[in-house]
């Protein structure tokens, strides 16, 4: 029986991946989980792209940026 020897690569980050860690950010906010624990939640479901903890924060604090933005533009639109 031969040994092999597994070398685990991070996944590739693309511009589709990170559209969807970004995509997945704004829906846990917009659900109400606080920025640590959508920090930690998004950190955890794509380990695999060996991104540091603050890449993530960026992420999350984006989306918020996005989600406030959104918010005020609707309700001075009188969308709200």
């Amino acid at each position: 029986m031969s040994t092999q020897s597994t070398d685990i690569q991070p996944s590739k980050l693309t511009l589709s991946v990170s559209e969807a860690v970004f995509l997945t950010a704004k829906e846990m906010l917009a659900a109400g989980l606080s920025k640590e624990w959508a920090t930690e939640e998004l950190s955890a479901m794509y380990s695999s792209y060996d991104m540091n903890h603050d890449w993530f924060e960026k992420v999350i604090d984006g989306a918020a940026v996005v989600l406030n933005f959104t918010k005020t533009c609707n309700t001075h639109s009188g969308s709200v």
